[in-house]
């Protein structure tokens, strides 16, 4: 709603500019929420508007305060300091509007058109660790973001099927271990992706002992690109079992995915061929007569000023021996996310039984004839972590040089900084750190890491133990439950709660506090709020209980008393949701959100310890209270559900 305020008092500045100047404003003035002594918004158009007018920004203040008195929301206007304008709404006035028209409190989408966001992208060939958490977390939040915004959002989950890590774990299977049939691999035990980890980190040692071993590699990267061979059916049935165990881990965070793209088929599809074919034609990449890239198809990149502190300034995309890199399939795979490509994947349905709608997938083979409309985006999120910064600039390069300036401008790389943990949680986890300090890294080739779903493991552990000392008469089943939610909620919130560019350290004891900054915190406002509402015995119809008794709403005079005020201010800061996300979507910062909804709970805390509502006497006051109570249990439910909190009946 806030959003809408704002909206309107644009207008209204507009509209006064244009009667005067016959024209819109060249400057755009600023408008924000003040703090709450100044007001309810305020604005810098009589300063950054004053040389225009030829008028002391005061003066200038002063025209802009008429005219924005006769705006029936406003009670009254002030001047402050060098020219800014601070407006104070009539407080009933607009709560009796945000109270009959519910449907203003929805955001009004500001993107036409599809959005695809590709995130979590982990390699299928071992158990997701605590790193791709952090991926997956800030992904879907995004997905939800865009989606409360009114975007139409298809979510990708990248499988690299044909890659070394895949090899990697297909000769531990076949050479290591003798399994030369895919049915060799049903007796391994679940959970598989924790078998294949430790395998993973067995052959890089057999690797080690002797190099000439790396031919075993050499020959499964080939089997997996071509699709035949016994390395090959291994790869597939070791894919298929992953990914699984993969959609498995991030379902318990709440995180989904409607296609599942896979490597193998964009190959098979000859995807790179049609982009080889459209990058010769623009010229947007040479080929190497001599030198050390000779017999290769590469980028140049030299004589841009972007590029010009690279050690190599040319990017090769085709290898001298005909094989194609990483970073040319992924210029492949952008273009057909837009729809520049004369090809399509052939699609099916992923078996998924904790899904209840369909999942798919690409497919090599014939695939159904009805499936969604996939790709052909107008925007495309690659949500990667900082390291491959460079890479994704290639990518986008590629397509401004084929003429497509619009979609590599919105070719937007969604970096993030790395995941550690604190030695506390490591200790609790069973590592036994070496280095010292109180931020343990990891290392995916080495084996030294811990699985995400240890970690999931042992933050519900943590949190059941709370849970069953606060209700030790309730069932296990609702016991465990809960402490999953609560465990949920904590994961999620601390990976959201910094800024995307800053190495944070997970530590379990600081996610899962009550009276810190936490998920847990924010699920114990609503608790509690709900709680008012089934103790008046009302919750679930809080809303017609307020109609019922809309004859006790308070006039004027009390919005202007102490009490008044902070009621105002917690219906009022309830509306600014909006915004927030708005400026987390222009921004990338989807820690606003997080942050918002952090200091909507803390100050319905304070106010719950404040003003009681079940033993009040005065039916105004108790009215006036339960009224800003439901608008902020409004927000903080919808606040929860985009950054992925599940809701609790109990703490």
């Amino acid at each position: 709603m806030l959003l809408r305020l704002k909206k309107e008092l644009r207008t209204r500045l507009h509209t006064w500019y244009e009667s005067v100047h016959g024209q819109s404003p060249v400057t755009e003035p600023d408008i924000r929420v003040p703090e709450a002594k100044f007001g309810d918004l305020s604005t810098n158009a009589a300063i950054a508007w004053a040389q225009v007018f030829r008028r002391p920004p005061r003066k200038l203040a002063e025209d802009i305060a008429n005219i924005l008195k006769t705006w029936e929301k406003v009670e009254r206007v002030d001047i402050a300091g060098p020219g800014f304008v601070n407006i104070h709404f009539r407080r009933g006035i607009l709560i009796r509007d945000m109270f009959a028209h519910p449907e203003l409190l929805k955001p009004e989408p500001f993107f036409k058109g599809k959005i695809i966001i590709e995130h979590t992208n982990i390699n299928p060939n071992k158990a997701a660790h605590v790193g791709h958490l952090r991926n997956a977390v800030l992904g879907d939040t995004l997905v939800r973001l865009w989606r409360y915004a009114g975007a139409d959002v298809e979510v990708h989950n990248y499988i690299d099927d044909t890659g070394v890590q895949v090899a990697d774990v297909v000769i531990g299977f076949s050479e290591l271990e003798n399994r030369t049939t895919v049915e060799a691999l049903n007796d391994i035990p679940e959970p598989f992706d924790y078998y294949c980890w430790d395998l993973y980190t067995r052959v890089q040692e057999w690797f080690e002992e002797n190099p000439k071993r790396l031919e075993f590699r050499r020959k499964a990267l080939h089997a997996l690109e071509t699709g035949e061979g016994l390395y090959a059916e291994l790869g597939r049935e070791i894919v298929r079992r992953i990914m699984k165990a993969h959609l498995r881990t991030m379902h318990r965070l709440g995180i989904e995915y409607d296609l599942l793209p896979k490597e193998s088929d964009i190959l098979a599809q000859k995807f790179w061929q049609h982009a080889f074919t459209l990058l010769k034609e623009k010229g947007a990449i040479q080929y190497v007569e001599e030198g050390k890239n000779a017999g290769c198809w590469v980028m140049p990149l030299k004589g841009h000023p972007k590029w010009e502190n690279l050690a190599d300034a040319d990017k090769v995309l085709v290898r001298s021996d005909g094989t194609v890199t990483y970073v040319a399939k992924d210029i492949a795979y952008q273009m057909w996310k837009f729809g520049l490509l004369p090809a399509d994947f052939r699609y099916t349905h992923f078996p998924c039984e904790f899904y209840d709608r369909p999942l798919w997938t690409t497919t090599s083979g014939e695939g159904l004839s009805e499936h969604p409309h996939f790709g052909h985006a107008r925007r495309v999120y690659n949500v990667i972590d900082v390291r491959q910064s460079y890479l994704q600039d290639i990518v986008a390069e590629a397509l401004r040089r084929l003429g497509y300036e619009e979609y590599a401008e919105n070719s937007i790389h969604f970096a993030y900084e790395m995941v550690a943990l604190s030695r506390d949680t490591a200790e609790r986890l069973g590592m036994k750190p070496t280095t010292e300090g109180d931020v343990i890294a990891f290392s995916g080739r080495k084996g030294i890491g811990v699985k995400a779903d240890d970690l999931l493991h042992a933050v519900e552990a943590l949190t059941y133990e709370e849970v069953r000392a606060r209700s030790p008469e309730e069932s296990e089943e609702k016991l465990r439950e809960r402490a999953r939610q609560i465990a949920c909620s904590a994961v999620r919130f601390f990976l959201l709660q910094f800024s995307r560019t800053t190495v944070i350290a997970f530590d379990m004891k600081s996610a899962t506090r009550l009276d810190g900054d936490t998920g847990p915190y924010i699920q114990y406002a609503y608790v509690r709020a709900r709680h008012i509402f089934e103790k008046l015995g009302i919750w679930g119809r809080e809303w017609a209980w307020l109609k019922e008794n809309v004859h006790h709403f308070p006039g004027e005079e009390y919005w202007k008393s102490d009490e008044g005020q902070e009621v105002w201010r917690l219906f009022y800061e309830s509306l600014h949701l909006d915004d927030a996300v708005e400026r987390a979507l222009r921004s990338h910062d989807l820690n606003l959100v997080a942050l918002y909804v952090l200091e909507r709970a803390r100050n319905f805390h304070r106010f719950y310890l404040k003003y009681r509502m079940l033993n009040e006497k005065d039916p105004m006051k108790q009215y006036a209270r339960v009224l800003a109570t439901a608008f902020f249990l409004r927000t903080l439910r919808t606040g929860m559900e985009l950054l992925g909190l599940p809701e609790v009946d109990r703490m």
